[in-house]
């Protein structure tokens, strides 16, 4: 109940801020943009009460983290393999990932290197045995949502590409070690979404003023033979 009724508070004050554009409209889209993103009490452990925020405050540049995905040292780009899924599978089955605990683990082990595309875009790549994937880093949305295009091969001539939506978030959890209890940082990459592009696409997505642009693509076995804008906030 409480989500419907802030989704629309946050409908009810976007129209009126587009209809009447004032000082009232705009702090009343700003306070029901807010409320959807109220940080919530999440629970307790023993008798020592831990306030733990899983709507906690997002990041959106990476100028404080241990990690990005514009600049060295990179985001595993396996990470994202994660959160993406399988092509076999059809839910959210990994929905979210600590950063510092998982970049340089045993799980994510591989080489990762840096390249540019013909656009002169940064391409991050990540190859093992198994698998290579890369991403491109399209951009990041006002309210914290990081957009990039993640490219996957396992092997002969399928080349299968998402747009992937995630968010990333400073998060607590309790490590308890025996009878020692005690409260630690993760840096939390969380995905929000993802939009497959099929095999082989063959166009350049964007993201500008709001926009996420992906072009049609004739040709291969890609989904999109239209051009499609998702507006992201």
């Amino acid at each position: 109940m409480y989500k419907l009724l802030t989704n629309l508070a946050l409908l009810i004050t976007f129209f009126w801020l587009i209809n009447a554009p004032n000082y009232d409209s705009a702090s009343a889209f700003v306070l029901a943009l807010a409320a959807i993103f109220k940080d919530e009490l999440f629970g307790f452990i023993g008798k020592t009460f831990i306030s733990l925020t899983p709507k906690s405050k997002l990041i959106k540049n990476f100028d404080s983290l241990s990690y990005s995905f514009t600049s060295e040292p990179f985001i595993n780009p396996a990470i994202l393999e994660d959160l993406n899924g399988l092509i076999s599978d059809q839910g959210d089955e990994i929905v979210s990932i600590n950063i510092l605990k998982s970049n340089r683990s045993n799980r994510y082990y591989g080489e990762v290197n840096a390249g540019y595309d013909g656009e002169q875009k940064i391409v991050i790549t990540y190859t093992s045995e198994k698998f290579n994937v890369s991403y491109r880093y399209l951009g990041c949305s006002p309210s914290g949502i990081h957009i990039l295009r993640l490219d996957s091969h396992y092997g002969g001539s399928g080349i299968f590409s998402n747009i992937v939506l995630v968010t990333i978030s400073k998060d607590t959890f309790i490590n308890v070690d025996g009878n020692n209890i005690k409260k630690e940082d993760r840096l939390i990459l969380k995905k929000i979404s993802s939009i497959a592009l099929g095999d082989r696409y063959q166009g350049h997505p964007c993201y500008k003023n709001l926009l996420l642009h992906i072009p049609a693509c004739h040709g291969m076995q890609t989904i999109h033979k239209r051009t499609i804008r998702y507006l992201i906030l």
